[in-house]
Formats: C-alpha cells, structure tokens, sequence
C-alpha cells in the first residue's frame, strides 16, 4: 500500500448524526428476541434465553463481518441488484467439478468419515487450501470436538484428530493459515489460547499471542489482511491482529466495540451504539472514519466483505428488514453517490462473503419466502437467482463459506417423519447445490422404537415423547385425564416467530397439564398442549382436574412455518416447523372433572 492509498485511508471523520432513541429502542428490542453467541458456542437446551449483548449484535450480522456504522473513509458507491443474472463467463472454476445429481447416483461413493453423532456444526470457514466445519458432538462423558476437513473442491471430507483443543470458541482462516481460539474449560473460565494451521490438519498452539491472563475475547475473524481477535466490549475493547497468525499486535480502541473484520488492505472494528468504524491498516494505529449508514437513515451496517479490492456493506433495518441497500467502496477514487434507493426492497439477507474474484449473497423474499442468491463479478453490480425448490435442503442457511473453486453451506437433510437433519452442501456458482460427500451434522431424527400404548396415560405420552405418540397415533382423538398446571416460568423469549401462531410455537406451550395437582411454581411432570382456537376453550385454573380430548397431526401441521425476526437469521424449511406441529396435542374439548 502507498502513501497515496494511506493518506486516503485516513480522511478525517466525518461529522456524526446525534445519538438517534429510536435505534436505542430497537436494538434494546431486538436483543431481547434472539440469543445467539457471536463466536463459537455449543447449542443449549435454552437456546432462546437472551445471552450478551454484544454477541447478539455479532449473530445478528454475521460472525466473521459484524459491522454498525461505517467504514474506512473509502468513498462508498451504491450498487445496483439486477433480477436476472449476469452473462458473465468467470464463475467460480473448480480443477475437480461437483457430481451432479445424477452422476452421484452411478458413481461409486467415497467412505464417510466416521464422527460421533449426534453432531452439529458451529463454525464453517473457507481455508487458503480448503474447508473446515468445527463443531461438536455429545457422549457420555461430556461433549467432544467435531472437525472435518476438505479440499478445496470440497469433494471429500475426512475427520481431524483434536489435538487436545479443550473448548472450541471461533475459528478464522487468512490469506495462508488458520487459526482456531479456544478455552481450557468448558465454561469459558480457563484461559484462551491460539491454535494455528497451514493445512488444516496439523495444529500448533501459540501460547504468547497475549500476556493478558483475563483475556476474554468475543469473536474472531479473518480475511487478505490476516487474523484479528477482539476482546470484551466496554469502555474501551481490547483488539489483537496478524497478518500471519504468529506475530500478533495488540491495540486498546473503542468505546463499546461489538464487532470486527479482515478486509483487503487492513482491519475494520465498529462500535453498535454510536455507529462508528475504526480502521487500521497495521493493528496498531487505529483511527475512527465515516459510514455509508450516514447516508442510509435507519438502517445499519448487517455485512461486510471484500470482493477483490472491493469493499462491500450490505446496510438494513436492525428489526424486521424490509429494504436494504448494497454499498461498495475501494481505497482510492472521488466519493461516489451516496443515495439510497433500496436496491433489495422486501428480502432479508442470511449470509454474504466474497473472493478476489466473485461475490455472493444468500436470502429470501419477506412475503413470499422464496430463496434466491445475489452475485457479483465486482460487488458494485450484482444479479439476482431463485435457488432450486431442494436446495440446501429447501431453507436458507446463515452459514457458507466460499473458497476459490468451490462453496460450502450447512444445510438440511430430507425430512424424516418426525424432523429433518443438517448435512454439508456444495456447489460451484453459488446457485445450483448438492449434497456434499461428508457425514450428517446431525442426521434426521427418527421415531424411537418400543411399543404404542393402546389408551395412553399423560405419563406414558411424556414417557415415550412426542415424535413416537405423534407416529402411534395419527390423528386419532384420545381422552387423557390430567390437571391443569401454570408451568411457572416454561417457554422462552418468543422467538423466532411461528405461523400459526397458536400450534407449537418455540416460546412456550399456552397450557401445561400435569400428571398431579401442582401449585404455582411447584414441582410437578407437565406437558405443553395447545387448545384449538376455534373451540374457544376458557381454561381452568391451577391444580382443576379435566378429562380432555386432543390429537396429534393437526391438519394445519403442512401449513407451518418458523418465520426468522431478526435480520440475518437463517430461514428453516417448512419440514422444520410442520414436524413440530405434528407433534403438538391440540385440545379440542375438556370437562372438569369431580369439583
């Protein structure tokens, strides 16, 4: 980088808008609603519990390009989304083509690798050579370490021995390395190290990338610029960066720094509150510099990625997108134009990342929910796809990753009878999809074995679990004896939203049953029913004994869907919330029974 292109890179900020209540509000409403871990966390059974907020604010906009407002002082040039695709002839090359459909069903298939299930994936990052998927798998000695690797046509994966990493935080990939930050305790509490790779396979940890002993950082991410790791908002935030992994540089900016990426050219750092960027082109010097959010209203930076020497910010609503705007910017050239004509209106946008050659979002249509794929030779002009009905299983991921010959996604399974799976998908366009050759992360859940009750108890429907009586029996109307129960802080935050919204929504059943009287907040075995809204049931207090009458497999169950509040969030397939429909008991009458 010359003189030339640092004197541009540092142009004095900008004069920012007043502090604005109305974003405040809607961020403070927003964190309520999602829990999820920017950086690499395993699932709980309390998934919907709202956690930190500066990790929402990383999940909400992507763990690698967690952006508020603003950029190096690069001038930022709206791009323009085409509904047809670009006649370009540079899409993504791959040495090894991906079988297609029917190629896969004649060739012979490569042996899987062997993982303990059931698994799942947290991180998915594109190496200098390849793939790898991190992620995690229960046994009976506690959770394990599951890694996978593949080449850089991603035609095979093999499992990776885990070299003693302890708890697996995040994961990054540069221009030449690796880096995998992880904790010696489960629960965080240990201390943080840096595990570095040139191959994906063997690991070398770095004990002296910091000598802070209460490091905690939130994220990391990589990119052409090297590795950066960010440590706790506040105040001021700590910020570590490489441009190869071993040396690292530290830095102390902020205030309030919630996310962080690696783009061509250097290092990027934002603040959510106020809406700033810092940038570096080091890891030493940091200095704040404008935003296209200045120019964009209400919306926020949600994704940042480098498409060649392109830098591209996708800006939207932080709550229930409805328009978002494509910017680009380099390090040289006159300031651009800086309308806002809502190139995107009506999608919401799960994921993007981009190489020095092609750029790629993912999302979907707010009303109709159709999947499409936006692509770009530059990421000033982009055009816009439908994907395949079975793509990707049929919803859309919030994780890819993009290589140089080939792309990879966490997507879904077929669906069984009783819920779908999540499996590796591939592709060499980011268009047309196939299932990868690698193992389930997990597979499909199937309908436990052992026997149906003939007239079922409220003890035995909790015994044998939903998804086996749902299968024993159909929508046959049964008459279960139970007492009315307040379940006492069941449920969770709502989200994401369901519709309908009265059958089998995540945040709570609105009636629990019991199989004895209980009291408020008391101990008690209870199961979650949903009365039929056309009924118009008035339900009984708690501790009431009823006789009531229900079935499984409601004829609305096709019909369900998981319907993502937060902008970013993946968009499960309709087989995701019909399977929990079905395993819903829908009241339809009861009687009190005695006094």
């Amino acid at each position: 980088m010359n003189d030339d292109q640092l004197t541009r890179l540092f142009r004095s900020l900008e004069e920012q808008a007043d502090p604005d209540p109305a974003f405040s509000e809607s961020l403070f409403a927003r964190l309520e609603r999602e829990a999820h871990v920017g950086g690499y966390r395993r699932g709980t059974s309390a998934r919907w519990v709202l956690l930190a907020a500066a990790l929402l604010v990383a999940a909400a906009i992507g763990a690698a390009a967690a952006f508020g407002s603003g950029l190096i002082k690069f001038p930022f040039e709206l791009a323009v989304a085409s509904p047809t695709p670009l006649p370009s002839p540079s899409t993504v090359a791959s040495a090894t083509p991906v079988p297609s459909a029917t190629a896969s069903a004649s060739a012979t298939p490569l042996p899987l690798a062997s993982i303990p299930q059931p698994a799942s994936i947290q991180a998915l990052i594109a190496t200098h050579d390849g793939f790898l998927a991190i992620g995690s798998a229960p046994t009976a000695s506690g959770d394990v370490n599951v890694l996978l690797s593949a080449p850089g046509d991603a035609s095979r994966w093999q499992s990776i021995n885990d070299p003693g990493f302890g708890r697996i935080f995040d994961a990054a990939a540069g221009s030449s390395s690796e880096i995998i930050v992880t904790n010696t305790k489960q629960d965080l509490s240990g201390t943080f190290k840096v595990w570095r790779s040139t191959d994906g396979q063997n690991w070398t940890l770095d004990t002296g990338w910091t000598t802070d002993a209460s490091t905690a950082p939130v994220l990391a991410t990589g990119g052409p610029a090297g590795f950066l790791i960010l440590g706790t908002t506040g105040p001021t935030s700590n910020v570590w960066t490489s441009s190869d992994g071993k040396t690292w540089a530290h830095a102390v900016i902020g205030p309030a720094i919630e996310g962080a990426a690696v783009v061509n050219g250097g290092f990027l750092a934002y603040s959510q509150t106020d809406r700033k960027i810092n940038a570096s082109v080091n890891g030493t010097a940091w200095q704040a510099v404008s935003s296209p959010v200045n120019a964009s209203g209400n919306q926020t930076i949600s994704r940042v990625f480098s498409v060649g020497a392109n830098v591209v910010a996708l800006t939207c609503p932080v709550v229930e997108p409805s328009a978002c705007s494509v910017w680009t910017s380099t390090l040289q050239g006159p300031a651009g134009s800086l309308s806002d004509p809502q190139v995107m209106g009506g999608y919401s946008v799960t994921a993007a990342a981009g190489t020095a050659t092609r750029g790629f979002m993912w999302g979907y249509d707010l009303t109709t929910y159709g999947r499409v794929a936006w692509t770009s030779n530059d990421g000033a002009s982009w055009s816009r796809t439908p994907l395949a009905d079975a793509a990707l299983g049929a919803g859309m991921p919030g994780r890819f990753a993009v290589g140089t010959s080939a792309l990879v996604s966490v997507g879904w399974t077929e669906p069984s009878a009783v819920g779908v799976g999540r499996e590796l998908w591939q592709s060499v366009d980011g268009l047309s999809w196939t299932p990868a050759n690698a193992p389930m992360v997990p597979p499909a859940p199937q309908v436990p074995a052992g026997p149906c009750p003939a007239a079922p108890t409220l003890q035995q429907l909790v015994d044998i679990g939903s998804a086996k009586a749902a299968a024993c029996y159909g929508r046959t109307s049964l008459t279960i004896r139970a007492y009315s129960s307040d379940c006492g802080g069941c449920g969770g935050t709502g989200f994401p939203r369901h519709s309908p919204d009265w059958i089998a929504v995540p945040g709570g059943a609105p009636w629990y049953v019991s199989t004895t009287a209980t009291t408020p907040g008391g101990l008690g075995i209870r199961m979650g029913v949903w009365p039929l809204p056309s009924a118009h049931l008035t339900l009984p207090k708690e501790g009431t004994q009823v006789e009531l009458t229900g079935h499984f497999n409601d004829p609305v169950s096709p019909h369900c869907r998981i319907i993502p509040y937060v902008a970013g969030t993946e968009l499960p397939p309709v087989s995701v919330a019909a399977a929990e429909c079905r395993q819903a008991l829908v009241v339809t009458s009861f009687t009190v029974v005695g006094s």
